[in-house]
Order: structure tokens, then sequence, then C-alpha cells
């Protein structure tokens, strides 16, 4: 797969989950939470190894609405509150070379 140059750091966190179905939504508010307080904001990234290799996820429709709504969902109890123009979930297509 390619190569991103990205690590885990203050504004970009690599989930390692492969796996739609095992991405934790207490793990995803812990990391987003940790973002806010930083006050830079940041980036969480499925799909790409801790080395930064794109190996991407396989997700069927219904799966990513089920995630942008799990996002959704974690941020909206959060106070003062996230603005929708302040979130963005983008889904990346990544085709084998």
């Amino acid at each position: 797969g390619h190569h991103i140059n990205i690590t885990n750091d203050a504004t970009h966190h690599l989930l390692q989950e492969r796996r739609v179905a095992n991405i934790r939504s207490a793990t995803l508010l812990k990391v987003v939470l940790g973002m806010l307080n930083s006050g830079r904001g940041g980036r969480v990234l499925l799909g790409v190894s801790e080395e930064g290799v794109v190996e991407g996820m396989r997700m069927t429709l219904h799966q990513r609405d089920t995630l942008m709504l799990g996002v959704s969902r974690c941020l909206k109890d959060i106070r003062p509150s996230v603005l929708p123009c302040d979130q963005l979930v983008r889904f990346i297509r990544v085709e084998s070379e």
C-alpha cells in the first residue's frame, strides 16, 4: 500500500481497527476529546497502519452511515458543543496498485 508520513501525535490518531464493527465509541470519544481539549483539533484516520501504510477498510454504504451516525452521537453531548461545521467525516477510496 501507499505510505503517508503521518504518525500518532497531538493532532493525528491512527485507529488500528481493520473492521468497522470493532471501532468503539468510547475510544473514539477519548481521542476526540483529547484533540478538542488541546485547542488544536486533529484528525482520526482509519485504515492506516501505525507505520503510515494506507491499507483501507472495506465498508458498505450501511457501515458508512452507521459510522457517521456514531460520530455524531459521540459528539452530541460534548459541552461546549462541537458544531457540525467543525466535524467532518470523509471517505477516501483506496485502490490497490
